[in-house]
Protein backbone atom coordinates (compact mmCIF):
# COMPACT_ATOMS: atom_id res chain seq x y z
CA UNK A 1 0.00 0.00 0.00
CA UNK A 2 2.80 2.47 0.83
CA UNK A 3 4.02 2.35 -2.77
CA UNK A 4 0.99 4.02 -4.35
CA UNK A 5 1.59 7.26 -6.26
CA UNK A 6 -2.10 8.21 -6.17
CA UNK A 7 -4.49 7.55 -3.29
CA UNK A 8 -7.84 9.24 -3.87
CA UNK A 9 -11.58 8.92 -4.07
CA UNK A 10 -12.63 9.31 -7.70
CA UNK A 11 -15.77 9.22 -9.83
CA UNK A 12 -15.39 7.52 -13.19
CA UNK A 13 -16.74 9.72 -15.96
CA UNK A 14 -15.58 7.75 -19.00
CA UNK A 15 -14.31 4.31 -19.86
CA UNK A 16 -13.24 2.60 -23.04
CA UNK A 17 -11.89 -0.80 -24.01
CA UNK A 18 -8.21 -1.06 -24.79
CA UNK A 19 -7.42 -3.36 -27.74
CA UNK A 20 -4.25 -4.79 -29.27
CA UNK A 21 -3.92 -5.17 -33.03
CA UNK A 22 -3.66 -8.95 -32.60
CA UNK A 23 -7.33 -8.83 -31.55
CA UNK A 24 -6.67 -9.16 -27.84
CA UNK A 25 -8.89 -7.19 -25.46
CA UNK A 26 -6.55 -5.40 -23.10
CA UNK A 27 -8.93 -4.33 -20.36
CA UNK A 28 -10.05 -0.74 -20.03
CA UNK A 29 -8.88 2.83 -19.74
CA UNK A 30 -10.83 5.03 -17.35
CA UNK A 31 -11.09 8.79 -16.99
CA UNK A 32 -12.05 9.92 -13.50
CA UNK A 33 -12.48 13.14 -11.57
CA UNK A 34 -10.81 13.31 -8.15
CA UNK A 35 -13.44 13.92 -5.43
CA UNK A 36 -11.06 13.76 -2.44
CA UNK A 37 -7.37 13.07 -2.19
CA UNK A 38 -4.92 11.50 0.20
CA UNK A 39 -1.88 11.48 -2.10
CA UNK A 40 -1.47 12.73 -5.65
CA UNK A 41 -3.59 15.05 -7.77
CA UNK A 42 -5.80 17.76 -6.29
CA UNK A 43 -9.57 17.64 -5.91
CA UNK A 44 -11.28 18.33 -9.24
CA UNK A 45 -8.34 17.01 -11.30
CA UNK A 46 -8.90 14.44 -14.04
CA UNK A 47 -6.85 11.23 -14.00
CA UNK A 48 -6.64 8.21 -16.31
CA UNK A 49 -5.93 4.66 -15.18
CA UNK A 50 -5.87 1.05 -16.47
CA UNK A 51 -6.00 -1.99 -16.99
CA UNK A 52 -8.91 -3.86 -15.35
CA UNK A 53 -12.36 -3.67 -16.93
CA UNK A 54 -15.70 -3.81 -15.11
CA UNK A 55 -15.62 -0.44 -13.35
CA UNK A 56 -18.91 1.45 -13.61
CA UNK A 57 -19.25 4.81 -15.32
CA UNK A 58 -20.65 7.25 -12.74
CA UNK A 59 -19.52 5.04 -9.85
CA UNK A 60 -17.17 6.18 -7.11
CA UNK A 61 -14.01 4.33 -6.11
CA UNK A 62 -11.09 4.71 -3.76
CA UNK A 63 -8.07 4.12 -5.98
CA UNK A 64 -4.50 3.19 -5.15
CA UNK A 65 -2.55 3.71 -8.35
CA UNK A 66 1.10 3.51 -9.36
CA UNK A 67 3.01 4.82 -12.35
CA UNK A 68 3.53 2.37 -15.21
CA UNK A 69 6.33 -0.08 -14.46
CA UNK A 70 6.55 0.84 -10.75
CA UNK A 71 6.36 -1.86 -8.06
CA UNK A 72 2.71 -2.79 -7.65
CA UNK A 73 1.82 -2.20 -11.34
CA UNK A 74 -0.91 -4.81 -11.85
CA UNK A 75 -0.38 -5.01 -15.61
CA UNK A 76 1.76 -8.09 -15.12
CA UNK A 77 -0.88 -9.88 -13.05
CA UNK A 78 -3.54 -8.96 -15.63
CA UNK A 79 -1.79 -11.13 -18.22
CA UNK A 80 -1.43 -14.01 -15.74
CA UNK A 81 -5.21 -14.26 -15.35
CA UNK A 82 -6.14 -17.59 -17.01
CA UNK A 83 -9.21 -16.04 -18.68
CA UNK A 84 -7.09 -13.30 -20.27
CA UNK A 85 -4.20 -15.60 -21.17
CA UNK A 86 -6.54 -18.09 -22.89
CA UNK A 87 -7.76 -15.39 -25.29
CA UNK A 88 -4.30 -14.50 -26.62
CA UNK A 89 -3.43 -16.30 -29.88
CA UNK A 90 -0.65 -18.88 -29.45
CA UNK A 91 2.76 -17.37 -30.05
CA UNK A 92 1.40 -13.82 -29.76
CA UNK A 93 1.69 -13.45 -25.98
CA UNK A 94 4.60 -11.00 -25.88
CA UNK A 95 3.31 -9.01 -28.85
CA UNK A 96 -0.16 -8.69 -27.29
CA UNK A 97 1.26 -7.71 -23.92
CA UNK A 98 3.54 -5.04 -25.45
CA UNK A 99 0.68 -3.63 -27.53
CA UNK A 100 -1.67 -3.58 -24.57
CA UNK A 101 0.86 -1.92 -22.28
CA UNK A 102 1.61 0.79 -24.84
CA UNK A 103 -2.09 1.70 -24.99
CA UNK A 104 -2.74 1.86 -21.25
CA UNK A 105 -3.03 5.01 -19.17
CA UNK A 106 0.13 6.10 -17.33
CA UNK A 107 -1.40 5.19 -13.95
CA UNK A 108 -2.08 1.54 -13.17
CA UNK A 109 -4.28 -0.20 -10.64
CA UNK A 110 -2.36 -1.96 -7.89
CA UNK A 111 -2.68 -5.47 -6.51
CA UNK A 112 -4.35 -7.44 -9.32
CA UNK A 113 -6.94 -4.69 -9.67
CA UNK A 114 -7.70 -4.62 -5.95
CA UNK A 115 -6.41 -1.04 -5.78
CA UNK A 116 -9.82 0.09 -7.02
CA UNK A 117 -12.36 -0.20 -4.21
CA UNK A 118 -15.97 0.74 -4.92
CA UNK A 119 -17.75 3.27 -2.69
CA UNK A 120 -21.41 2.43 -1.96
CA UNK A 121 -24.05 3.36 0.60
CA UNK A 122 -23.81 0.91 3.51
CA UNK A 123 -26.82 -0.48 5.37
CA UNK A 124 -24.43 -1.09 8.33
CA UNK A 125 -23.81 2.66 8.59
CA UNK A 126 -27.25 4.22 7.89
CA UNK A 127 -26.52 4.16 4.14
CA UNK A 128 -23.59 6.53 4.41
CA UNK A 129 -20.77 6.01 1.84
CA UNK A 130 -18.51 3.09 2.71
CA UNK A 131 -16.04 0.71 1.10
CA UNK A 132 -16.28 -3.04 1.27
CA UNK A 133 -13.04 -4.97 1.50
CA UNK A 134 -13.67 -8.39 0.00
CA UNK A 135 -11.24 -10.76 1.57
CA UNK A 136 -11.35 -13.91 3.63
CA UNK A 137 -8.91 -12.70 6.25
CA UNK A 138 -9.28 -8.98 6.87
CA UNK A 139 -7.86 -8.22 10.30
CA UNK A 140 -9.47 -5.20 11.93
CA UNK A 141 -7.08 -2.28 12.24
CA UNK A 142 -7.07 0.76 14.45
CA UNK A 143 -6.70 2.76 11.22
CA UNK A 144 -10.02 1.41 9.95
CA UNK A 145 -12.96 1.01 12.35
CA UNK A 146 -15.13 -1.45 10.49
CA UNK A 147 -18.24 -3.62 10.38
CA UNK A 148 -17.90 -7.29 9.47
CA UNK A 149 -20.90 -8.53 7.50
CA UNK A 150 -19.96 -12.17 8.03
CA UNK A 151 -18.44 -14.32 10.76
CA UNK A 152 -15.81 -13.01 13.19
CA UNK A 153 -13.14 -15.36 14.49
CA UNK A 154 -11.34 -13.42 17.21
CA UNK A 155 -10.53 -10.10 15.53
CA UNK A 156 -10.57 -11.54 12.01
CA UNK A 157 -13.53 -11.10 9.67
CA UNK A 158 -14.02 -14.10 7.40
CA UNK A 159 -16.18 -12.23 4.87
CA UNK A 160 -16.67 -8.68 3.64
CA UNK A 161 -15.60 -5.88 5.93
CA UNK A 162 -17.26 -2.50 5.50
CA UNK A 163 -15.51 0.72 6.46
CA UNK A 164 -17.03 4.20 6.35
CA UNK A 165 -15.50 6.16 3.48
CA UNK A 166 -14.29 9.06 5.66
CA UNK A 167 -12.69 6.67 8.15
CA UNK A 168 -11.07 4.68 5.36
CA UNK A 169 -9.63 7.84 3.78
CA UNK A 170 -8.45 9.10 7.19
CA UNK A 171 -6.77 5.75 7.83
CA UNK A 172 -5.07 5.88 4.43
CA UNK A 173 -3.94 9.45 5.19
CA UNK A 174 -2.28 8.18 8.39
CA UNK A 175 -0.56 5.39 6.46
CA UNK A 176 0.62 7.77 3.72
CA UNK A 177 1.60 10.68 5.99
CA UNK A 178 5.04 11.88 5.00
CA UNK A 179 5.15 10.11 1.63
CA UNK A 180 5.46 12.06 -1.57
Amino acid sequence: MAQADVVAEVEIVEGRLAMASVGQRCGAIYEAVVRSTVKGPSVGSMISFSPFSGRGIGNRYVVLLVKAGAPGDSTYSYFKDPLIASRIPAGKEEEARAQCESGYAPLRETGWGLGTIEVKPSPHFDYRPAVSIRTLNYVSSTHFPSQCDSKMIGETCTGNTEILLDEFLNGLAMIYAGTK
